[in-house]
């Protein structure tokens, strides 16, 4: 049985993907590797996975440059997002500035947040029972006032 924790990885056979599920790792090859190509160029005969490799490549057909990756089929309008891509999904670096929140990780971010949510719960539950042992008390004489 897989835990939670664990640091397996899978790995995608047609690509450079890595997955920490094999259900993610199941999902890629079907949605990348083995659903035609429906985005097809208008201009040519190439057919494209998605729809923004498409619009890309129809930029060459207008003479602009285009800037592909060698290591997928993404390609970029722009020089600087083609970098930021190799650097992000073909060499694990982290290029964007990312949040202090957003840099811990999702599980344990939920599991903070969850203590915090029962420590109010918790708060409030003592509050009424303060509450009620206050009002019982006070019903129990014969006169008295709130507070």
């Amino acid at each position: 049985m897989k835990t939670v924790h664990s640091q397996e990885r899978f790995y995608c056979e047609n690509c450079p993907r890595t997955f920490v599920a094999k259900l993610y790792l199941k999902l890629h090859i079907k949605k990348v590797h083995t659903n035609p190509k429906s985005y097809p160029c208008s201009k040519c005969s190439e057919s494209f996975v998605h729809w923004t490799i498409r619009d890309t490549h129809l930029l060459e057909h207008d003479g602009i440059e285009v800037f592909k990756c060698t290591l997928c089929p993404f390609m970029y309008k722009y020089r600087g997002n083609l970098e930021i891509h190799i650097k992000e999904k073909h060499q694990n670096i982290r290029t964007r500035k990312t949040s202090k929140k957003a840099a811990v990780p999702k599980d344990k971010v939920n599991r903070i947040e969850m203590g915090r949510r029962l420590v109010v719960k918790v708060q409030r539950l003592e509050e009424m029972a303060e509450f009620q042992n206050t009002f019982v008390s006070r019903k129990k004489q014969k006169h008295f006032t709130l507070k």
